[in-house]
């Protein structure tokens, strides 16, 4: 994360930083005293809908046989653009700020040992070698 900014005001800003290393949370506080100022956010306005695409399937001879994990959950990709108009005690326009955000989109994965067929429609990334080969019958989920 790449986080720049610019204290304009006259008063000194306290940053604090707190970890949550269990959840892998990062959380950044800043503190400081007002001067009156008024921020008006607008947003977000979402565009640009992607579809998260073909699941993928990929095997991983590590896993245990018949174990199947899913690391990653499919996601869709969007534009999101949000906006702040700050002013200052006396109505005069400090700031004017749109910002714009791609987020790409993301298939699904899933890891899956020997002894599993992946189900159809999904694409399927490697293979297991021939001493371990697939089963002939589709996965069942529960």
């Amino acid at each position: 994360m790449d986080l720049r900014w610019r204290n304009d005001t006259q008063f000194d800003i306290f940053i604090a930083a707190e970890i949550n290393e269990a959840a892998g949370i990062l959380t950044i506080s800043l503190w400081g005293r007002s001067d009156g100022r008024t921020t008006i956010m607008t947003g977000p306005l979402i565009s640009d809908w992607q579809e998260s695409g073909m699941a993928q399937w990929q095997y991983d001879p590590s896993l245990p046989n018949g174990a199947v994990r899913q690391p990653v959950h499919a996601r869709n990709g969007m534009l999101a653009t949000i906006g702040r108009v700050v002013q200052s005690v006396d109505g005069q326009l400090l700031h004017k700020d749109i910002v714009t955000t791609h987020y790409a989109p993301w298939p699904q994965v899933t890891l899956f040992g020997t002894g599993i067929v992946p189900p159809p429609g999904v694409m399927i990334i490697g293979q297991p070698s021939q001493r371990f080969p697939l089963f002939k019958e589709p996965m069942r989920m529960f």
